[in-house]
């Protein structure tokens, strides 16, 4: 089986590890385990590093299988990394002293983390090759060190990722992480999604569609709404419902449309969005996107200017800067 890698340019690596099956007594782990890992290219002749990938080939069981990547042209890549961290099993991040400079381990690990939060279980399995402290958002997760007993050590990370998961430890809502509890450490999270993309905006256009949802979602309950998301299939027209009970209460339904880069938006959602906006009698609907809208989209926007409201991309990032502004004002407090 050929095995390939992808190099970016600040020199990391993410590998999907699928297909990984290794022999356990637990006759409930019969279902193969997808594993996403990463690590810095740096890394890649540490004497660690290499005896873990070593011993990992050498069980029968393990289909260690190289990403990817490289495949996709650099406007999908970023979707392409954050659709494989989501439909992973597991996130086992290598941590060393090279892992603060790759800022594209920093935005798997904000992928990864998420996602833990969000769906309530365990799926980060950090790893240290070194005695640097882990990132940040990584300090309140069982961390394995190779460095210290690396016999003990890899067998330990063997057992967390094939123990049934009925034996997986769980978050409970109201857990104190780091003084925290695990909704402020979601909301952290989520704000540091929304800044890294401030500095690195044109991946907004390439970022998992769902993703993208959740993305517009987060920005509302950041303007003080309350927020639904939809599910992610028949959503009805919209795909998040925002509220907000003040001096008039208003209901905005918002359709998100995360198009293939270079496409527009037409004309067809802007009247269908009119028509489920009536039909639910809102306040207003919107349409976000990340790219732009056509001429004929416009002029029907303009039309029915109190009824409708379209946020193209720099729409979009405007507000992005006022989410940011609004979070640095309460911060302040």
């Amino acid at each position: 089986m050929s095995r390939r890698t992808s190099h970016r340019n600040d020199g990391y690596i993410a590998v999907p590890v699928t297909n990984l099956n290794l022999t356990t007594p637990l006759e409930a782990r019969r279902k193969k385990i997808k594993v996403f890992l990463s690590y810095v290219r740096l890394d890649s002749n540490h004497q660690l590093f290499r005896r873990l990938i070593a011993d990992l080939r050498r069980l029968e069981t393990i289909d260690l299988w190289y990403d990817k990547f490289e495949l996709f042209p650099p406007s999908n890549l970023a979707q392409a990394v954050s659709e494989a961290v989501v439909a992973s099993d597991y996130f086992v991040p290598v941590i060393s002293k090279h892992t603060a400079e790759s800022q594209w381990a920093q935005q798997e690990y904000l992928f990864a983390y998420t996602d833990q939060v969000r769906r309530q279980n365990i799926k980060i399995v950090p790893v240290r090759i070194d005695s640097v402290p882990s990132p940040r958002l990584l300090r309140s997760l069982m961390t394995i060190d190779l460095f210290k007993n690396y016999d003990a050590a890899f067998a330990l990370l063997i057992q967390t990722i094939t123990q049934a998961p009925e034996t997986l430890a769980t978050f409970a809502i109201d857990q104190v992480v780091e003084g925290s509890t695990i909704i402020t450490v979601s909301d952290r999270v989520n704000r540091e999604l929304i800044e890294y993309f401030c500095n690195h905006p044109e991946e907004i256009k390439v970022m998992d569609r769902r993703v993208f949802e959740e993305f517009v979602a987060e920005l509302f309950k950041g303007f003080g709404y309350e927020v639904e998301l939809t599910k992610r299939t028949r959503d009805g027209g919209r795909d998040v419902v925002a509220v907000r009970h003040r001096e008039v209460d208003v209901k905005y339904l918002i359709e998100c449309k995360r198009p293939d880069p270079g496409n527009r938006v037409g004309v067809r959602p802007v009247r269908e969005l009119l028509g489920v906006k009536t039909d639910e009698g809102a306040t207003k609907g919107i349409l976000a996107t990340t790219a732009y809208f056509s001429k004929e989209a416009m002029l029907f926007f303009e039309r029915h200017l109190w009824h409708l409201e379209g946020r193209d991309f720099q729409g979009l990032m405007k507000w992005v800067k006022q989410y940011l502004a609004a979070f640095s004002k309460r911060s302040a407090i």
